[in-house]
């Protein structure tokens, strides 16, 4: 049989490679010409030229004796490329929750990352687009695109760490201000979202109204130090949202805003919120889950909270 190239767009090539299987004694013939002799194959490859727009490619193969295979018709469209975007000079490693790349660009293009177009068309040619960062390696391709034209691609990687959890305390213990009692108690209970810092998580112990930081270095900790401890039985009057159970409210309400140790199954780690409903934490989850509970807080406002550590 006739296997066809892969690609069906070449951008700014001049040739391709065709290749498959025929049989031994069979040439293969493109567009009328022969291109592999009989006596070659199975497996063949040939080189054919490209023009620019479609090129229109009939294929068989023919035995000695003149009997030749159905045709197969290949299109492969040739396409002058864009020049490619061209990045400005950006850090390889970070601890921030995202980096700016940017850069310049053919006028009339989009930008497209990870097949995601991220910068629409337009005549402009310089661009910038915030790039959302994970923990760990981050990779983009990145090319400029305008109608059937591509630019050839363009590789980043920015590697994500995430701060210790002592370096982020010292570093907020020098920017903390006059302590807010009341907007401590307003607060308490809660996780705290810090947007204007790298969206840090911040947990507000009820039993001092100090905010400690939750992170995944140093998450047991916190747990360990400040959860209360409460029985199977107990923990099942508190219900999940999804479970749509009516639990105990007089339980559920005494341990708003409480972390609790799950003392009979292995120190398992359970939150209730302030709507009385449970949450149970694994580590491989807990960042998002406390992500998703947590309410936004300025840099302003959170710094009037004081600081707690565990021992």
């Amino acid at each position: 049989g006739i296997k066809p190239v892969n690609a069906a767009v070449i951008i700014n090539g001049k040739s391709v490679v065709s290749g498959g299987i025929k049989p031994v004694n069979a040439a293969v013939i493109i567009n009328g010409k022969s291109v592999v002799s009989g006596g070659n194959g199975p497996e063949w490859n040939t080189k054919v030229d490209l023009s620019l727009g479609d090129n229109i490619f009939s294929v068989y193969y023919q035995e000695v004796s003149g009997q030749q295979s159905t045709r197969s018709s290949i299109t492969i469209r040739r396409n002058n490329a864009l020049a490619a975007p061209v990045l400005s000079a950006m850090v390889n490693s970070t601890t921030n929750g995202s980096v700016v790349l940017g850069g310049s660009k053919p006028a009339g293009s989009s930008i497209i990352l990870n097949d995601k177009e991220v910068i629409s068309a337009s005549d402009d040619t310089v661009w910038t687009y915030n790039w959302p960062l994970a923990i760990g390696a981050n990779n983009a391709e990145i090319l400029a695109h305008s109608g059937e034209q591509y630019s050839v691609v363009v590789t980043v990687s920015v590697n994500r760490v995430e701060n210790k959890a002592s370096d982020i305390i010292a570093a907020e213990k020098l920017v903390s201000t006059t302590p807010d009692p009341k907007l401590a108690a307003r607060v308490s209970g809660r996780l705290l979202l810090q947007v204007e810092n790298k969206g840090y998580i911040w947990y507000v112990n009820p039993n001092d109204n100090k905010r400690y930081l939750i992170s995944q270095d140093s998450a047991l900790d916190i747990f360990r130090s400040l959860a209360l401890g409460i029985t199977e039985a107990n923990l099942e009057l508190i219900t999940t949202k999804e479970s749509g159970k009516k639990g105990n409210a007089a339980l559920s309400n005494r341990l708003k805003g409480k972390l609790l140790l799950r003392v009979e199954n292995r120190g398992q780690i359970s939150y209730v919120d302030l709507d009385g409903y449970r949450h149970d934490i694994a580590q491989r989850n807990l960042m998002n889950i406390f992500r998703t509970l947590s309410l936004g807080i300025s840099n302003s406002d959170i710094r009037k909270i004081s600081i707690g550590e565990t021992k």
